[in-house]
C-alpha cells in the first residue's frame, strides 16, 4: 500500500472543517478511497453533513415534480404522517426512539438549522400545532429535570430583564401557570369569590400582514386580564399584539396588570390593584355582581 507520509492528521482535519470528502481528497491530489483510508488511520470521523440551500432548494423542486406526475403521494405522505403521530402522541424524541437516536436526531435539526430563519407564517402554523398538545408526566418531567441542569451548569441563563418565573402546576389553584405572578392574581380572585378561566382561549391576529396568535390569561366575567413584569410590557412585539388585540376584537375588553417582586402574596396584588383606577372600577363591578348572583 503507498503511503503519503506528507498527509498529515492535522491537515485533513482543518481541510475538512470546511470542505467535503470529495473535495478534500481533490484538494490533497489523492483519490476518495485513499483520503477515508487515512480517516480510518487517524480515527477521524466523518465531518458533519450540512445541506446547503441550494440542495434543499433542488428536493422542494423535486418533491413539488413528483406530486405533480403522481396524484396519489400527498395523500400517502399524509396518511404515514398521521400514523406516526399516532404512535408518539405525547411522547418525547427519548421515550419513542430511544437515547442515542434522540440525540442523533436532535443535533441533526440543530444542524440543518443553522443560519435558518422560519418566516412568521411557519412560526404561526407551529404555534397552532402546538395548541392544546398534552405532553406526558415523563416528558414534562424531563423537561424540568434537563432545564435545571442546564441553570447548574451555566447553558442556560436567566435573563436579568426577566420577571419573577417559576411556572408549574399548583395545587391551591388546581391548575398549571406560567409564572408566581399568574399563581399569585388567581389566589386573589379566589380569595375574593371571583370564578375564571386560565387561557381559555386563543385569538387569531394579523400584524404587519403576518398571522400570529394571543391568549390572554384569564377570563373573569366577561373581561380579560394580562399578567405581566415590568419588562415584559415594554416588549415591541407585546405591544403590537396588545394593540392589535383592541384593534381587531373591539368588542373584547382586555387589562393589563403589572405585577412586581413583591407579589409573594394575594394580599399585594390588592395594592397593585387599587394603583390603577380603570382596574379599581372594574373589581368593584365584578363584586357587584359576584353579590348579585350570591
Amino acid at each position: 500500500m503507498k503511503h503519503y507520509t506528507n498527509i498529515s492528521q492535522q491537515k485533513i482535519e482543518h481541510l475538512l472543517l470546511s470542505n467535503t470528502i470529495a473535495d478534500t481528497a481533490s484538494i490533497l491530489g489523492i483519490s476518495k478511497s485513499t483520503l477515508v483510508r487515512r480517516m480510518k488511520e487517524y480515527q477521524i470521523p466523518n465531518p458533519v453533513y450540512i445541506q446547503s440551500a441550494q440542495t434543499r432548494k433542488l428536493r422542494s423542486e423535486a418533491l413539488k415534480k413528483a406530486h405533480i406526475t403522481d396524484g396519489t403521494l400527498a395523500k400517502r405522505q399524509t396518511r404515514a404522517i398521521r400514523e406516526h403521530s399516532i404512535c408518539r402522541q405525547g411522547k418525547s424524541n427519548i421515550e419513542f426512539y430511544g437515547i442515542e437516536k434522540a440525540k442523533f436526531i436532535s443535533e441533526q435539526q440543530r444542524i440543518s438549522h443553522l443560519g435558518y430563519k422560519h418566516t412568521q407564517e411557519t412560526k404561526y402554523k407551529f404555534n397552532l400545532q402546538r395548541t392544546g398538545r398534552a405532553l406526558s408526566i415523563s416528558h414534562r418531567a424531563t423537561i424540568s429535570r434537563v432545564r435545571k441542569e442546564n441553570f447548574a451548569n451555566g447553558s442556560l441563563k436567566l435573563s436579568p430583564k426577566a420577571g419573577f418565573g417559576k411556572g408549574g402546576f399548583r395545587k391551591d389553584i388546581g391548575h398549571y401557570v406560567r409564572s408566581s405572578y399568574e399563581h399569585n392574581f388567581a389566589l386573589w380572585l379566589l380569595q375574593n369569590g371571583l370564578s375564571y378561566e386560565y387561557e381559555p382561549k386563543t385569538f387569531t391576529l394579523l400584524i404587519d400582514n403576518q398571522l400570529t396568535t394571543f391568549t390572554p390569561d384569564f377570563w373573569v366575567c366577561d373581561y380579560w386580564f394580562e399578567i405581566k413584569n415590568g419588562y415584559n410590557i415594554t416588549v415591541e412585539s407585546f405591544q403590537a399584539k396588545i394593540k392589535a388585540f383592541k384593534n381587531q376584537y373591539p368588542d373584547e375588553r382586555i387589562f393589563l396588570i403589572v405585577g412586581n417582586q413583591k407579589w409573594n402574596q394575594p394580599e399585594a396584588v390588592e395594592e397593585t390593584i387599587a394603583s390603577q383606577l380603570d382596574l379599581v372600577e372594574v373589581v368593584a363591578t365584578l363584586k357587584q355582581v359576584l353579590c348579585v348572583n350570591g
